[in-house]
């Protein structure tokens, strides 16, 4: 289908999303027509992986041009240099989520930024045990629809401030905590981050729902 939601907010940041409906030939010509070598992707062996990775690659011309660089910093964290025919070289913060279907991508100024993406069709109840905390259980639903989605959100969320924050060994359950909400199409969620000198941060974030999907990013 190729691009199947594309939005700028008033904060500088841009989110994209690409559905993967493509053979690999296919998202392979899009690569070669923005003057992409296709050979770059080879050496990722797995197939689905390699989808996903010209997917995000056609996100980034879509959003900007094919001069713009993927770069990644020492801790695996991904970021963008901006075109070579302007004067200087501009720094934007990317992150990337990805499942079978869907690939995007958020870009924002500065150098961090934060998104993650579920299917609804993934048991969640593995989640509810390792990277729920005691608050967070309190005010699950008994309801199995709405607890779904409500795991699903928090897990979002989480995975979306960890990439955010890009610090290692972060305990989900402990560090992360995601404020009692109700289930929406759409709709902001309040997170806070415990880093390990004991200062909170406050992390807003937006959620959206892409058919059977859930999409979460950090918003500050």
């Amino acid at each position: 289908m190729g691009l199947y939601y594309r939005e700028r907010f008033s904060n500088g940041q841009e989110i994209a999303v690409w559905e993967i409906t493509e053979q690999e030939s296919e998202l392979a010509a899009l690569c070669l027509a923005a003057g992409h070598n296709p050979g770059e992707f080879s050496h990722t062996v797995n197939r689905q992986r390699r989808l996903e990775r010209m997917a995000v690659r056609v996100l980034v011309d879509i959003l900007f041009d094919r001069h713009t660089i993927i770069q990644y910093r020492d801790n695996g964290k991904p970021f963008l240099v901006h075109g070579k025919e302007l004067p200087e070289k501009e720094l934007k913060a990317l992150s990337i989520a990805h499942t079978r279907r869907f690939a995007c991508i958020v870009t924002a100024p500065g150098d961090k930024a934060g998104i993650d993406l579920e299917c609804l069709s993934r048991n969640f109840e593995a989640v509810a045990k390792k990277a729920l905390g005691k608050e967070e259980k309190v005010f699950l639903s008994d309801n199995l629809q709405q607890r779904t989605l409500q795991l699903a959100l928090i897990w979002c969320a989480k995975e979306a401030m960890f990439k955010y924050m890009s610090q290692e060994e972060v305990d989900f359950s402990k560090q992360m905590t995601v404020a009692p909400f109700f289930p929406e199409t759409e709709g902001v969620l309040s997170g806070t981050f415990q880093q390990q000198n004991g200062t909170t941060l406050l992390l807003p974030l937006c959620y959206k729902k892409l058919d059977d999907h859930f999409m979460v990013w950090v918003t500050g």
